[in-house]
């Protein structure tokens, strides 16, 4: 199994990151309406001081109906906000600046550059660890004998604002193995 040879090592550290989350989680979705209300109105209340969210009113939105009629985009309708954050400007699409660039696959055309937020992938590996949970408490033996992993490189290249530019999922893995790692 790679790094971790003892299987009973890797179900407990999956356990002690992920429980309390997953615990959470699994209480939220008892009022599921009223969690994610709560979740949009204090998303757009922390990004309503940015570029994006003062021209959409963000801090005038107190419904979900009211969110709706922010219009929908494709990526090129942000192009002029990335290359903002691009030049080094902070608090454009979300609060701060971008720990990484996550890359498009380029299937449309070419690769495109999508700013992640510190929270957002903190958001993201707090979820990864959720889901490595849930998948071991409902199949204990999942990571009983031999396993393959895949891996890419976490950062691909940097912008030019000198932020990374790589796979937020690499980016993830890599941080939760070394916090894996520390605790061993």
């Amino acid at each position: 199994m790679g790094f971790f040879k003892n299987e009973w090592i890797v179900k407990k550290l999956i356990t002690i990151a992920g429980k309390g989350a997953y615990d959470k989680i699994r209480k939220a979705a008892q009022n599921p309406e009223y969690h994610q209300k709560k979740f949009l109105l204090d998303l757009l209340k922390e990004h309503s001081n940015t570029v994006f969210g003062q021209e959409h009113d963000f801090s005038k939105i107190t419904s979900y109906e009211e969110y709706k009629r922010v219009p929908l985009r494709k990526y090129n309708d942000y192009d002029k906000y990335i290359e903002m954050i691009l030049d080094g400007k902070s608090d454009v699409l979300f609060s701060g600046r971008p720990v990484v660039y996550n890359t498009s696959s380029g299937t449309t055309g070419k690769v495109k550059l999508i700013p992640i937020s510190g929270k957002f992938a903190k958001s993201l590996s707090k979820f990864n660890k959720i889901w490595m949970y849930s998948i071991l408490e409902h199949n204990p033996q999942i990571f009983d004998g031999k396993s393959i992993s895949s891996v890419g490189k976490a950062i691909e290249d940097y912008a030019r604002d000198g932020v990374p530019i790589g796979s937020i999922f690499q980016v993830i893995v890599t941080e939760q193995f070394l916090n894996y790692k520390e605790r061993i």
